[in-house]
This record gives C-alpha cells, structure tokens and sequence, in this order.
C-alpha cells in the first residue's frame, strides 16, 4: 500500500509540472553572410531596374551587384509576342513599342552576362 500511495504521489507531483529546459533549436538552413545578403538584395528586382537597351545597364548592374551582375535581357517570348503584336501590352506594365520591340525595364541580376 506504502508502495502504490508512493506511486501515485509520484504522479501528481509529475503531473503538476516541472518546467523543463527547451529543446534546442537547430538551423535548417546556414545562414547568409552580409556580403551575400546585400547582393541579393541589391539585386532584387525591386531596387534596381534597367534598360537592356541602354549600353551601360550591364556596367552598372556589375558595379551594383559587387563585380558579378549584368541586366537581365528579354526573353524570346517576349520579343516575339512584341514583334507580333506591336503597341500592345505584354502584360500589366509591359508595353511594346509601335515598331515591335519592347519597352519595360527588366532588372539587375547577379552572376555573369551569358
């Protein structure tokens, strides 16, 4: 009896709860250094857009993405939608130009011209 009341006292007194140290967290994902992260960032389509007409555009797309980066050109989609339907829009804020070619910005990106 001295047994089971010692059990159960147990019990309780686990029940009530002792708080116990957390578990560690582990990182899933290494995280990026802050020269990585602000080329990312610098890249972004959002904070620099460019001409890909303009002849500079890759200059400066290398000198804002630290050494490696050039501004991305149209598609083959998109040049052939342009040619096909000239003055039309693309899509929202993408129009083509009255002789076919199109007009928008597209954006920095990192890495070399291809």
């Amino acid at each position: 009896m001295l047994i089971r009341l010692s059990a159960l006292f147990a019990l309780i007194v686990s029940a009530c709860g002792f708080q116990s140290d957390p578990a560690p967290v582990l990182d899933e994902a290494p995280a990026t250094s802050e020269a990585e992260q602000a080329v990312i960032n610098t890249c972004d389509p959002v904070n620099y857009p460019c001409d890909p007409f303009d002849r500079f555009a890759n200059g400066v797309c290398q000198l804002i993405c630290g050494g490696d980066g050039y501004c991305l050109e149209y598609s083959a989609v998109e040049y052939g939608w342009c040619a096909a339907h000239p003055d039309k829009a693309f899509g929202p804020g993408k129009l083509c130009s009255p002789d076919g070619d199109p007009l928008w910005h597209t954006h920095c990106v990192p890495g070399f011209l291809p």
